[in-house]
Order: structure tokens, then C-alpha cells, then sequence
């Protein structure tokens, strides 16, 4: 039960990491967020309307490499699909996220050469860029804080690392 009501009070410190497409403005970003659970559908808008829940999603780049972006999520607030869709919603969807735009190959490039290796990319992770990296919150009976990490996962970091490696081998031939 106390748990519980860490988690509806929103006293969990959350981080992730997340590979967008683009390179996301940095900083807090705040809209409006309404869950439609007859459908398990999401919306996001600017401004606050009825049924709207305030989301509030603090960005951090940590690096890019070519189109895309590996970044750190701190979510100030937690609701369903927030950092898939607020992302989404400022234009830089995750990667591979196909419920949130993110399947796409993004730019319009035809080059079949691109196209092949960004498939071969969602084939190597074939699911959304999205990892929990920790988690924290005051233990609710000892009062001590708790703090749980998880390293990024294999696929995650090979992806990261075929995007490195591909921008450094376009730089290097003078595409």
C-alpha cells in the first residue's frame, strides 16, 4: 500500500535513456496529456482542457550521432506512455517506436544504402529505443532512499554503436 502511494503522489525519481530521431531541444518541456483507455490511445496538446493531466519531461542530449540522438529522460511526473509520446510530440520520435512514429526512415531519403542499414538497425533492436535506467524513492517504513540501476541493454548499445560508427565512416570518406 505504501507503495502504492509513492507511486500515485508521483515520489519516484525516474531516469531513462531513449535514442530519438533528430536532436530534441534540451530542457524541461511541459503540455497536456489525456489517456483514452477504451482504446489505450494517447493524445498530447499544448494547452490544458478537461481529462487533460499535466506531463512534465526534462531532456538531456547525451550525444548524436548523425540522425540520430541518445538522450537521458528525467520524468517529473509519470503517465502512461509520456516519454514515447511528449517525445513524439516535439518531433523527435523514439527510435524503432512504431506505435509513435518512430518506425519510419526519417529525412525521405531513398539512398537503399541508408534505408538497408537503418532496417538492418531496427532488426538488430526490434522494439522502441527506451531503457529504465534507474529508479529511486524513500523507502516507505525505514525512510532510507532506495535506488535501483540497470546498465543499457546489449541491443540498445550496438545501436548506438553501428550510428557511430556509420556517421565516422561517412566523415572519413567525405559524405
Amino acid at each position: 500500500r505504501a507503495l502504492n502511494e509513492i507511486i500515485r503522489q508521483d515520489m519516484l525519481q525516474k531516469e531513462y535513456l531513449c535514442i530519438t530521431a533528430g536532436r530534441p531541444p534540451e530542457g524541461v518541456h511541459e503540455a497536456y496529456l489525456r489517456h483514452f483507455e477504451k482504446n489505450n490511445k494517447v493524445h498530447v496538446q499544448s494547452l490544458a482542457a478537461p481529462g487533460y493531466k499535466k506531463i512534465i519531461t526534462q531532456v538531456q542530449v547525451l550525444k548524436t550521432c548523425g540522425p540520430y540522438s541518445l538522450c537521458r529522460i528525467g520524468l517529473i511526473t509519470g503517465r502512461t506512455h509520456q516519454i514515447r509520446v511528449h517525445m513524439e510530440y516535439i518531433g523527435h520520435p523514439l527510435f524503432n517506436d512504431e506505435r509513435y512514429g518512430g518506425d519510419r526512415i526519417l529525412k525521405g531519403t531513398t539512398f537503399s544504402k541508408y534505408r538497408q542499414f537503418v532496417e538492418n538497425c531496427f532488426r538488430l533492436m526490434p522494439r522502441h529505443g527506451l531503457h529504465a535506467r534507474s529508479l529511486g524513492f524513500v523507502h516507505p517504513t525505514t525512510g532510507e532512499n532506495v535506488h535501483f540501476e540497470s546498465e543499457m541493454p546489449d541491443d540498445m548499445r550496438s545501436v548506438v554503436e553501428r550510428w557511430r560508427n556509420y556517421v565516422a565512416g561517412r566523415e572519413s570518406t567525405g559524405e
